[in-house]
């Protein structure tokens, strides 16, 4: 199959001379095939295919493949003094004790730099650097139309990548946004350039192009070559990457160029903030360039740029006139697609289904279609999706990957210019919901594809552990366990974490992933059949926002971790154990869930409600099926209560997680007889989904409004006039600026503010005392957490309610004063009216003194460790320490996650203990 070499070189007449365009086909493939389906190369593995490109004269792969070469190489010698650099970015806003800890960071790395610097190698690598930078330039000038030759500068380069440090030859590859996510153009920059020359004509003025790495290691080579072609006399290039002090060469190459009123022009991906253009562009000032002297060559997705940037002049191409838009018209989609079809066929009419798709990211636009002149067809329409899926050999991966999954993907019809033309799936052949019952047919078809594609595409070694630093999938997930040491977790994360997470993660046959499984992301077929159409992402595995993985779990994990039906994790885990004949750790897909979720926050910040429980039901499978999976809970035996937040679980990790010591006492309690509930001022779905995860008797919801049962049935208990009430609430709080409801809650209103990091804060005194009188006097009152307000009621609190749900299950009793409830455990005051309804009613070591003074006994340890103690005054023993309720045999891989999920359950007093008790582990 031909590989989509999708841009031509331009003639010293401006003319575009494209190669042949690419067709889908089964003929001969390239020998470097399988290494092209796998983008996450390293400098020995680019450079072999360098040579076969440049043998093969395909420019705008060499000029690819070369840039990536020497962004490799320049930040080896711009190293990144891990972890000493991301603490510095870390505690940058940390308050006083913070910025102390940052100044030692930062020294630290500065000195860290220093000794890289004096590294004998460096001297070398530094010219090896400068001769692979100046075989990129002559590429560029080759597309460019500046002529040039290749050849000796070629050879040299790549006959001397043996002789280089073997620490820089296995260094891997940072992907671009520009031309891999984005549909950026040569044709795009070459326009900036023509844009630059009308404001700023006078071609004998120096100038620095400045790429701010990773993309500008692509994009500042071209911008020169460009400049070269108009006639600009003077142009040298230079790439930095935000944080990392320029070498001493390049400070006096911007010295040089500044002192001559020479301008710097600094080019990047379309910005969002601007953040790392802006601190680019501070340091070209800081060596000699006024702030009118740096302009900015950027392309937007908008109109415009951040404000961050407007101390700057710049030329901004808006994303309306990328090159891209003009190849999403009906007239140029009929002569492309007539192109593509061929002989086989023709192409009668089209027209534009929808508006383009703009959205950072690819562009897409869907088309009706007229076919015709092939048999039986004649006439036919259809839809066509046209999208961006890459430039060059950037968009190898997805269409490599269908020839090998032919079965399971839709129609193609071929790429041109960087656009895939394929069939539309309609949303009606959409396999499941998330929010829908999940059919068995959808795991089987699921676990048929991940099965083939992890046969189809195996690769030798995960090379996703070599990369530090670039979000990939285990790293992500080691740090989301280590934030459970708090802003200590930096360092918790380098000495064990990393450790802990790679051990569990560990897959003894690697493969090139899907990365986008999502249930929304497959279909049906027309006619009945077990196989499901799967639509390969535009970037394949490859995203620029991180997660690279190679273990075939992960594409399991990214169907399962935002479903709600606790039974399908199960099945599909089963199924693909059935087809591989390989069982998948439930700890590999636990955290690979962990890391999608990650991700999805970052493209859909929208979500982080929905999201946060997606989490908090991730963690509650996995503890169900670890400790409860064996479990039968009696019919008819004392009822337990416990409150949720603080007592069955933690936001240490950033979101509600049950823990160890929390599953071991819901374990205990159920094996000797005893029916949990839950009390909570949890909303009634959160309760309701819990309750079937973990096979609970009942909960109360929102503070007592409401009793949900085993069952799922929902009894409100709201007074008369508690709806207009609550309406009047909302509507106070609707009206205040920045104040988020949760619609979750319907008997109670949650409010909240998001601060500036993204974390939730409740509401101020006067802010609640102002709803609280719109609201009524005396009708509701605010309960005041760290993360949120809550209004509720008067009259309505959790005991009211642990009563009506006792007489629900059976356990009322008729006498007035009779304590339903063998044990309650809660933490806050609105779990005092509790020790009414309970012969025992505890407190974990962390809770209010106001508790111990309302009756509750108080135990030493804080938080889950906490409320086994409690559960331990109940039973006689520890939860776990007879036979009756020992946990189950555990794996080593069980035993070392769990060691890791157990460092929050005794709160920041014993942090420093679990760390070395969970390195000591790892040996």
């Amino acid at each position: 199959m031909e590989r989509p070499t999708l841009v031509g070189a331009r003639t010293p007449a401006g003319d575009v001379k494209r190669p042949p365009d690419p067709v889908l086909s089964s003929e001969a493939q390239p020998p470097t095939a399988l290494t092209l389906e796998n983008l996450q190369n390293d400098l020995d593995a680019l450079a072999k295919l360098l040579g076969h490109e440049l043998r093969d004269r395909s420019p705008l792969d060499a000029y690819l493949l070369a840039a990536g070469i020497n962004q490799i190489a320049e930040d080896h010698l711009h190293p990144e003094i891990y972890p000493f650099d991301r603490a510095v970015a870390y505690l940058a806003e940390s308050g006083p004790l913070g910025r102390v800890a940052r100044g030692a960071a930062a020294a630290l790395a500065g000195a860290g730099r220093g000794i890289a610097k004096r590294r004998r190698v460096s001297t070398r690598v530094l010219r090896w650097q400068g001769e692979i930078a100046r075989l990129v330039e002559a590429l560029a000038g080759d597309l460019a139309g500046v002529s040039g030759s290749t050849s000796a500068s070629s050879s040299t380069v790549l006959g001397s990548v043996e002789d280089l440090p073997l620490r820089l030859r296995r260094k891997m590859i940072r992907l671009p946004a520009c031309f891999q996510s984005f549909d950026q153009q040569p044709a795009d920059l070459a326009r900036l350039v023509g844009d630059f020359s009308r404001r700023w004509p006078h071609r004998g003025r120096p100038l620095l192009v400045v790429g701010v790495r990773t993309s500008g290691s692509y994009l500042a080579p071209l911008c020169a070559a460009f400049l070269r072609a108009e006639g600009y006399e003077r142009v040298q290039v230079l790439t930095i990457r935000p944080g990392r002090p320029l070498l001493e060469h390049e400070l006096e190459l911007a010295r040089s160029i500044g002192s001559e009123d020479g301008i710097a022009l600094l080019t990047d991906d379309p910005p969002v903030t601007g953040s790392g253009v802006e601190s680019s562009a501070r340091e070209l000032e800081q060596a000699g360039f006024a702030p009118e002297s740096v302009v900015l060559l950027l392309q937007a997705f908008g109109a415009g740029l951040p404000a961050l940037l407007d101390r700057y002049p710049a030329v901004v191409l808006p994303w309306e006139t990328w090159t891209v838009n003009a190849r999403l018209t009906p007239e140029v989609v009929e002569r492309e697609l007539s192109a593509l079809v061929g002989p086989h066929g023709s192409v009668l009419r089209v027209e534009a289904a929808s508006p383009p798709r703009r959205s950072r990211g690819h562009a897409r636009g869907l088309f009706r279609v007229r076919m015709g002149g092939r048999p039986g067809k004649a006439g036919d329409e259809q839809q066509v999706v046209v999208e961006g899926i890459g430039l060059g050999y950037f968009g190898s991966p997805p269409l490599l990957a269908t020839r090998h999954l032919e079965a399971f993907a839709p129609r193609l019809f071929g790429v041109r210019d960087g656009l895939l033309y394929r069939e539309w799936l309609p949303d009606e052949r959409r396999a499941a919901a998330v929010d829908e019952e999940i059919e068995p047919s959808v795991a089987r078809g699921i676990a048929a594809y991940v099965s083939e594609r992890h046969r189809a595409l195996p690769v030798t070694e995960d090379m996703s552990l070599r990369l530090v630093g670039e979000q990939p999938a285990w790293e992500v997930a080691s740090t989301i366990l280590s934030r459970a040491f708090g802003r200590a977790w930096p360092l918790a994360k380098v000495l064990v974490m990393d450790r802990v997470v790679k051990r569990l993660l560990h897959v003894s046959q690697s493969s090139v992933v899907d990365g986008s499984t999502d249930l929304d992301k497959w279909f049906s077929r027309e006619r009945s059949s077990e196989l499901l159409v799967k639509v390969q992402p535009p970037e394949g595995p490859f995203s620029h926002l991180g997660l690279s993985c190679f273990d075939p779990a992960f594409d399991l994990a990214g169907a399962t971790a935002r479903i709600h039906d606790p039974s399908f994790a199960r099945r599909l885990r089963d199924t693909y154990a059935e087809l591989d004949d390989a069982a998948v750790d439930q700890e590999r897909i636990l955290l690979y869930e962990l890391a999608h979720l990650w991700r999805r926050q970052r493209t859909h910040a929208d979500d982080e409600p929905e999201l946060r429980r997606a989490r908090s039901r991730a963690m509650q499978r996995y503890f169900a099926e670890a400790y409860l999976g064996d479990v039968d809970m009696s019919a008819s035996g004392p009822l337990c209560a416990l409150d949720i937040d603080g007592v069955l679980e933690t936001e240490h990790l950033g979101f509600p997680a049950i823990t160890p010591a929390a599953a071991r006492t819901l374990r205990a309690l159920m094996l000797h007889g005893y029916r949990p509930v839950l009390a909570s001022g949890r909303s009634v779905g959160d309760i309701a989904e819990r309750c079937r995860v973990y096979g609970l008797a009942g909960g109360v919801a929102e503070y007592g409004a409401a009793c949900v049962t085993g069952s799922g049935q929902v009894i409100e208990l709201l007074p008369d006039g508690a709806a207009a009430t609550l309406g009047r609430l909302r509507s106070a709080l609707g009206q205040i600026e920045d104040v988020r409801l949760d619609g979750d809650y319907r008997l109670a209103v949650r409010a909240y503010r998001v601060d500036r990091h993204g974390a939730r804060r409740g509401l101020e005194g006067e802010t609640i005392a102002a709803c609280l009188e719109q609201a009524g006097r005396g009708r509701a009152r605010a309960i005041v957490g760290h993360g949120q307000t809550d209004f509720v009621i008067e009259g309505v609190d959790k005991a009211t309610g642990l009563r009506r749900l006792a007489a629900e299950l059976g356990a009322g009793d008729r006498e007035p004063n009779a304590k339903p409830f063998a044990l309650v455990v809660g933490d806050t005051v609105t779990d005092i009216p509790c020790a009414d309804v309970a012969v025992l009613a505890c407190a974990p070591g962390h809770a209010a003194d106001t508790l111990r003074e309302a009756g509750f006994e108080c135990m030493k340890a804080p938080y889950q460790a906490g409320l086994a103690q409690a559960a331990a005054r109940l039973l006689g023993h520890a939860p776990g320490g007879c036979s009756v309720c020992r946990p189950p045999p555990f794996t080593r891989e069980r035993k070392l996650l769990l060691s890791a999920l157990a460092v929050q359950e005794r709160g920041w007093g014993s942090l420093v203990a679990q760390g070395l008790r969970l390195g000591t582990s790892i040996r």
